[in-house]
């Protein structure tokens, strides 16, 4: 659980191309963190709590989805106001 923002870490073994979206629980994008390419080594993301018209979202479930070259990952996150 996290208020109002959180991190998200990760770490890659080799350069790549990394895309981090959030999704509510009906599965619908909120918010695209990064589309970018990352360096080899552990890196960190902070998401704000918004969406991407910049307005806050509310108490909820949300799911992350990291994408870096080929391996694809989610997880699960609750916002608590």
């Amino acid at each position: 659980p996290f208020n109002l923002s959180t991190t998200i870490s990760f770490d890659l073994a080799s350069s790549e191309i990394v895309s981090i979206n959030i999704f509510n629980i009906k599965g619908q994008l909120i918010k695209n963190i990064c589309n970018k390419t990352y360096d080899k080594g552990t890196h960190s993301i902070i998401w704000d709590g918004k969406n991407n018209q910049g307005n806050n979202c509310g108490t909820g479930v949300y799911f992350y989805r990291m994408t870096a070259g080929k391996t694809t990952q989610s997880k699960k996150m609750m916002m608590i106001k």
